[in-house]
C-alpha cells in the first residue's frame, strides 16, 4: 500500500469514527483488535514505531485536507484529547486521527476510556504492547469490495457465503466478539491475516437492530464518499450505500464526493452539427444534468436579416447578386419591404476580354482600352481574338512596296516580294513614256515631231507638248 493510500484510508477512518462514535451496539470492551493499523504494522505519527507516516510529508506537516479546513492546529498541551502534529506532541507518545483531525491518546485499562473511545492493543514493530483508548469503529460483517471499505487498520474484506464481508483485525490478542472465532482469513486482494469470522459461516446483524442504519464510507484513491447501512433480518448490514468515489464528470452530480458539484469544468469552444448551409462556432459550458452543452447556433440559409445565419463570417452575402462586378450588391433588411441596391463604384475590374487593357469601373460597367495587335508588319492581318489574345497571320498577295516602285510588289509568307514590271503605257509620236524607281512611271511631252491629226484639210501637222497640232489648211 502506498503512503497515499495509507493516507486516504486513515481520512477515512476519521468519518467512519465520527460516524460511528454514537453507535455502541457493537462495540467490544476490552477489543484487542488493533485500531491503528493499516496494512499489519502500527501506524506511528513521527515514523518511529516501524509505521507509515500518514501527515502527508517526511516532515510531520499536517496534510492541509485534514482537520478543521483553515490548514492550522491549535498548539497542542500533550493532555489525552488535545490537538496534535506529531507523536511528540503528546504525552503518551501517540497521536491518532480523531473526528476531522488529530488527538493525543492515552494509556488505559479496559475501563478507563471515556464514551465513544475503546481501551485496545496496538502492537509495534517489535514485541511491545501497548493499551490505549482509540476511537470506537465497528465495520465487522458490514458488505464490502475492498479492504478500504472495512477502514484498512488491518480490517479485511474477506469473502463470507458468496459475497465480501468485513472480518475484524485479531492477530495480537486472538480475541473476538461473542459469535465469532479468530481465525487465518485470506483477503478478497489475497492478503492474509487472522481475522474475527461468524461462526455460523455467514453475517448477520442482532434482532434488536432489525431496520436500524449505522453510518458508513467507501474509499479509493479519489475520495471518500459517506452512506448507511441497514440492518435487514434475512440478509444482515445492507452493502454501504455510498456510491465509490469516481473522477468529476458534468452530470449535476458529486461524482468524488469533495462537497463540490461539477468542479474543474471550465468551458471551452464547440462547433454546431454541420449541415448543408455550415456550421457555428460557440462555448460549451456544464449544464449540470444536461451534461455539456454548445450554445453554437445551427447554420441555417443566409437571407436578408442583417445577421450572419450561416456562420461564414458574411453577413447578408450573396443574396442580391447582378452578375455585374461594378456594383455593391447590397441587401436592405430595414428598408420597407426589404429589397436589393446596386450601387456603382469606381474600382479595378476584369471584363473577361483578354483583348482590352487596364480595366476599371466607370458608371456601373468595366471599361478597358483595346489591346494594340499592330506588329508592323504590312504583310501580316493583324487581329485580336477575345479568349486568345493578338493573332497576327499572314496576308498573302496583299500589294506592298519594297522600296521600288518599277516593279509590281506583293505580299509572301509574311514578306513583301519584289514583283515584275510594272507597264508605264504604250509610247506614241507626241509621249514617250518612262519608269523611275523612285517614284514610277512617268510620261515626257514631245514637240516638233510631224504627226497626223487625221484632219484631211491640213498639212503640216507637227507635236506641241505632247499633242498632235493641225498645220495650214490644205
Amino acid at each position: 500500500m502506498t503512503r497515499h493510500q495509507r493516507l486516504l484510508t486513515a481520512i477515512g477512518v476519521l468519518l467512519v469514527v465520527a460516524a460511528c462514535s454514537a453507535d455502541t451496539t457493537s462495540k467490544i470492551e476490552g477489543d484487542a483488535a488493533d485500531a491503528t493499523m493499516v496494512d499489519g504494522s502500527a501506524i506511528g505519527r513521527d515514523g518511529d514505531r516501524g509505521g507509515p507516516d500518514i501527515t502527508g510529508s517526511d516532515t510531520g506537516t499536517v496534510p492541509s485536507d485534514v482537520g478543521d479546513g483553515s490548514g492550522d492546529l491549535p498548539t497542542a498541551g500533550g493532555e489525552f484529547l488535545d490537538p496534535c502534529v506529531t507523536d511528540d506532541d503528546c504525552f503518551s507518545g501517540y497521536c491518532l486521527p480523531f473526528d476531522g483531525s488529530f488527538v493525543c491518546t492515552q494509556f488505559c485499562t479496559s475501563d478507563t476510556c471515556p464514551e465513544g473511545w475503546t481501551c485496545r492493543t496496538l502492537v509495534n514493530s517489535g514485541t511491545d504492547a501497548v493499551r490505549l483508548c482509540v476511537p470506537d469503529r465497528d465495520a465487522l460483517c458490514s458488505p464490502c469490495e475492498t479492504n478500504l471499505d472495512c477502514g484498512g487498520f488491518g480490517d479485511l474484506c474477506v469473502r463470507v457465503g458468496d459475497s465480501g464481508y468485513c472480518a475484524r483485525d485479531c492477530e495480537a490478542t486472538r480475541e473476538c466478539p461473542d459469535g465469532y472465532l479468530c481465525d487465518p482469513a485470506v483477503a478478497l486482494d489475497g492478503t492474509t491475516g487472522r481475522q474475527c469470522l461468524p461462526t455460523t459461516g455467514r453475517c448477520s446483524c442482532p434482532p434488536d437492530q432489525f431496520d436500524e442504519s449505522r453510518p458508513c464510507v467507501r474509499a479509493n484513491e479519489i475520495g471518500i464518499c459517506e452512506g448507511v447501512e441497514i440492518c435487514e433480518p434475512d440478509l444482515g448490514w445492507s452493502r454501504c450505500s455510498a456510491p465509490l468515489p469516481q473522477d468529476e464528470i458534468c452530470d449535476g452530480i458529486d461524482n468524488n464526493c469533495d462537497n463540490l458539484i461539477d468542479e474543474g469544468m471550465p468551458p471551452g469552444p464547440c462547433e454546431s452539427i454541420p449541415n448543408p448551409n455550415g456550421s457555428c462556432e460557440g462555448m460549451e459550458r456544464c449544464e449540470g444534468e444536461d451534461g455539456w452543452v454548445c450554445d453554437a447556433p445551427t447554420a441555417s440559409i443566409e437571407i436578408c436579416d442583417g445577421l450572419d445565419n450561416d456562420c461564414n463570417d458574411a453577413i447578408d452575402d450573396g443574396l442580391c447578386f447582378d452578375g455585374n462586378p461594378c456594383t455593391r450588391d447590397q441587401c436592405l433588411p430595414e428598408a420597407e419591404g426589404g429589397g436589393c441596391s446596386h450601387p456603382p463604384f469606381s474600382a479595378p475590374c476584369d471584363d473577361g476580354n483578354v483583348c482590352t487593357t487596364g480595366e476599371i469601373c466607370r458608371d456601373g460597367a468595366c471599361q478597358g482600352t483595346p489591346l494594340n495587335c499592330d506588329d508592323g508588319n504590312d504583310c501580316t492581318a493583324d487581329s485580336c481574338d477575345a479568349l486568345e489574345g493578338c493573332r497576327n497571320t499572314n496576308a498573302n498577295g496583299t500589294p506592298c512596296q519594297t522600296g521600288d516602285f518599277c516593279t509590281d510588289d506583293a505580299c509572301r509568307d509574311g514578306v513583301c516580294t519584289t514583283g515584275p514590271a510594272v507597264s508605264c503605257g504604250t509610247p506614241d509620236i507626241c509621249l514617250a513614256p518612262s519608269c523611275d524607281r523612285t517614284v514610277g512611271c512617268t510620261t515626257t511631252r514631245l514637240s516638233g515631231n510631224a504627226c497626223d491629226d487625221d484632219d484631211g484639210c491640213t498639212v503640216g501637222d507637227a507635236c506641241s507638248n505632247g499633242s498632235c497640232e493641225g498645220g495650214r489648211p490644205y
